[in-house]
């Protein structure tokens, strides 16, 4: 039975070249799309990644903000679930 439906294949492709050429053609342009389309997602999913992990901002803080101010200030930062570390000069 398999090697009936391999002997018809065969022999529709022989009989109607042109329309067998633009099946195939378009098919491999649909997958071709389709590959670069996956691909441009997962790069991108990369890219914004990279950048989360690169974001740093620096905060100056006044010379006259007094202790018990500064302690909540790192209080917050530390709280705060998009703040990976921090750095106190």
């Amino acid at each position: 039975m398999f090697l009936y439906f391999i002997q018809e294949t065969f022999s529709s492709l022989f009989k109607s070249k042109m329309a067998s050429l633009l099946i195939i053609a378009t098919t491999t342009i649909a997958i071709l799309f389709v590959t670069l389309s996956v691909g441009l997602v997962i790069f991108s999913n990369m890219i914004n990644d990279r950048l989360k992990d690169n974001i740093e901002i620096s905060l100056f803080v006044s010379d006259t903000v007094s202790q018990s101010n500064m302690k909540s200030i790192e209080q917050q930062l530390d709280q705060n679930v998009y703040v990976a570390s921090k750095n106190i000069c």
